[in-house]
């Protein structure tokens, strides 16, 4: 999928469909959704990502984010179970997600390493 999204084509709903293996009126509403965030592009009836979507959800992308996004929904989730927290419940350590802590380690832009090196050896 990701190889379709490498090129200025654009793709129709249907082809998306088949490609993702989705529902036709929830891969409308996300599209669409992503068309008002400026991820992605509709002319006519063709779907195109845009620039912008491409640095960012695209590997090798100067600014990658799709290796962190699993990490992030974790950080999320802990997040959500605060409120329990502050009145005395214990976190839950054991349901964290290595994989998706070292997957997101793994895939920063090097950019983003190098500049965080950088300002951490200043």
């Amino acid at each position: 999928m990701v190889k379709m999204w490498t090129s200025n084509e654009g793709f129709d709903i249907e082809t998306l469909k088949h490609a993702l293996n989705a529902d036709v009126r929830a891969l409308f509403i996300v599209l669409e959704a992503l068309c008002a965030s400026g991820y992605v592009h509709k002319r006519l009836d063709r779907y195109i990502i845009s620039e912008q979507a491409r640095s960012l959800f695209l590997e090798r992308g100067e600014d990658y984010v799709g290796g962190s996004l699993p990490h992030f929904l974790d950080i999320m989730e802990a997040w959500l179970k605060l409120p329990v927290i502050i009145k005395g419940a214990k976190p839950d350590r054991s349901e964290r997600d290595v994989a998706a802590f070292m997957n997101a380690m793994a895939s920063r832009p090097d950019k983003v390493v190098e500049e965080a090196v950088e300002n951490w050896l200043l």
